[in-house]
């Protein structure tokens, strides 16, 4: 007798768990949006397909998409600023396709991005002052695209198809790095070695010498010693997410401070760019 009502209570609950209502398209979309504007990545990653998670792990994607701490507070206290507009859903039996506008801060167009099939416009649409209270300013961009969904076993879920933005990924690393090499310059760099309590510095100029607008750029600062070897590095930008743009053929002036290099350093030093990003 318990045997038959063991095998009888799990009939029922396998009844109940293929009975369960699954969310509708828009829920989900929505619900997807909510949670990228918010910063929880984890929740976004789990409204994703099937296809686009066996692309990307969650701890990949969580550490791609994550924004810093200073990030996260300008993207909260900018929130206001954000706008989604969700067009009408066109549903099908297994698919469903809404266009879907986005205004949001740049710093927030990565993680965005992910959301659209076939890739995006990008527009920069506007800038306000950083809500930190730096002298900065903090850019805008319009994002539109299709936003696909198709029906899955656990119910209807988003595809981003993650393997042509890895694919775009690549050619963007091929253009960056092709970039880095022959069209962005260190010049005019001067070191100031001091011993005692005054701080040590270099200054220098960045040459942005291509047709690109630099978003960021960073750099990579090492100090040698005696021997000819680095004692000290530090990475800067002097191009940030926070600064202006360095527009085509313009250059900029750049100070950093060396508050702990070796006494035995002898104010030899390189400066090499290491990684940028473009104003889409």
């Amino acid at each position: 007798m318990k045997i038959h009502l063991f095998i009888a209570a799990g009939l029922i609950m396998l009844l109940m768990s293929g009975c369960q209502k699954q969310d509708p398209p828009d829920v989900i979309l929505t619900g997807c949006l909510d949670a990228l504007t918010k910063g929880n990545v984890t929740d976004a990653y789990s409204l994703f397909s099937y296809d686009d998670q066996l692309t990307v792990s969650q701890a990949e994607f969580v550490h791609k998409h994550e924004l810093s701490a200073q990030e996260l507070c300008i993207a909260e206290m900018l929130r206001d600023h954000v706008v989604l507009q969700v067009g009408p859903l066109a549903v099908g039996e297994d698919t469903a396709a809404a266009v879907v506008t986005i205004i949001a801060p740049t710093i927030m167009t990565g993680r965005f991005a992910i959301l659209f099939f076939e890739g995006c416009s990008t527009t920069a649409v506007d800038s306000t002052l950083n809500p930190m209270g730096d002298p900065e300013w903090i850019y805008m961009t319009r994002m539109t695209g299709t936003v696909m969904l198709r029906k899955e076993s656990p119910g209807w879920r988003i595809f981003g198809y993650w393997q042509r933005m890895r694919i775009q990924e690549a050619e963007a690393s091929a253009m960056r790095l092709n970039y880095i090499q022959t069209k962005i310059e260190i010049r005019d760099m001067r070191a100031f070695a001091f011993k005692g309590d005054r701080t040590s510095y270099l200054t220098a100029r960045i040459l942005n010498l291509g047709d690109e607008t630099l978003r960021q750029v960073e750099i990579l600062i090492a100090c040698f010693n005696p021997d000819n070897r680095p004692c000290y590095s530090v990475t800067v930008h002097p191009v940030s997410p926070s600064s202006l743009p360095l527009g085509p053929h313009r250059d900029r002036p750049f100070r950093v401070e060396l508050p702990h290099v070796p006494a035995d350093w002898t104010g030899n030093v390189t400066a090499k760019v290491v990684n940028c990003s473009f104003v889409p």
